[in-house]
């Protein structure tokens, strides 16, 4: 009873289903002619289906491109793969609306066949992806908001524990060598009752930069609080950190403030630690933090 009772619907109830649905569709012969083009379509596109039926799809319409930017009216697009192998595809992509912007939405495009199971043309359905990807893109700030220290712009306190945990799972598990460094700026309760917070704001910035620029892309650099920066170096051991300590001391100290931060000179003090087999966080922190004052104790003034 059903059967005869879809069967015998007017090809009319068909269009204004599709008309209906807020998803674009449309249909494309096996030259990609497009054939049908529904409510849904127009409303996103802007292009009604005056301007496409009879028209192919490649026709400088919505001139899809990916996300890198590959226009993929040629290779790439997913209504020719669908004709060439019978498969369904999915793709993100921008749209170009008849207004000139883009849309960034989601295609599939599904195989249409005759009664003899032949191809004879493609389905393509696109939907508008923007909130989607705005949702991202908040979600993306809010983490970026919630591990990054909002004066230094570096990663914050919460960042570097959550990369020394997993420093510390590849060093048990693979045996990935790391070390830390603890980076203190003397002398900054000084400058701030000399010259003003802004001031000591500014040098905090400053060494901030500096130390972002010089480690590498692999190496974390954080705001650990206060006055206080920590370093977590890749794959390297006591040696290595010596050096790269003795580097870091040389670039600060070659180095004048701006005029913003006073135009003056700032110091630092370097406690570096290589993790041992058995060390806990704590332990391997405390180590680095015990060298960085033992080294402010043997040059005084430096508090």
């Amino acid at each position: 009873m059903t059967d005869t009772f879809f069967s015998n619907l007017p090809d009319k109830f068909y269009k204004q289903l599709l008309n209906s649905l807020d998803e674009g569709i449309y249909f494309v012969d096996k030259s990609r002619r497009i054939v049908f083009w529904n409510q849904g379509a127009a409303r996103i596109s802007g292009f009604t289906s005056e301007d496409v039926i009879g028209k192919l799809c490649g026709d400088k319409l919505l001139e899809h491109v990916d996300f890198d930017g590959n226009h993929l009216c040629g290779d790439g697009c997913p209504l020719t793969a669908t004709i060439q192998d019978g498969e369904i595809h999915q793709l993100d992509v921008f749209l170009k609306h008849r207004d000139g912007h883009r849309i960034p939405v989601q295609v599939s495009s599904s195989p249409v066949l005759n009664e003899n199971g032949e191809i004879v043309g493609v389905v393509e359905r696109f939907r508008d992806i923007t909130p989607q990807l705005s949702d991202k893109n908040r979600m993306a700030k809010l983490l970026s908001e919630v591990h990054t220290d909002p004066l230094t712009e570096i990663a914050n306190r919460r960042y570097l524990e959550l990369a020394l945990h997993d420093r510390f799972y590849r060093f048990e598990e693979y045996q990935e060598k790391f070390g830390v460094m603890f980076v203190d700026m003397d002398k900054l309760k000084k400058i701030n009752d000399q010259f003003g917070h802004a001031v000591g704001d500014c040098a905090l910035k400053f060494i901030a930069e500096t130390l972002k620029s010089t480690f590498r892309r692999d190496d974390v650099v954080g705001r650990w609080g206060g006055d206080e920066f920590l370093v977590i170096l890749n794959d390297v051991d006591k040696d290595q950190l010596k050096k790269i300590k003795k580097k870091i001391e040389k670039i600060i100290a070659g180095t004048q403030l701006p005029e913003a931060c006073g135009g003056g000179m700032v110091s630092i003090s370097v406690g570096l630690a290589a993790v041992l087999e058995g060390d806990t966080q704590n332990q391997l922190l405390n180590r680095s933090d015990a060298n960085m004052y033992g080294e402010k104790k043997e040059q005084p003034g430096r508090d």
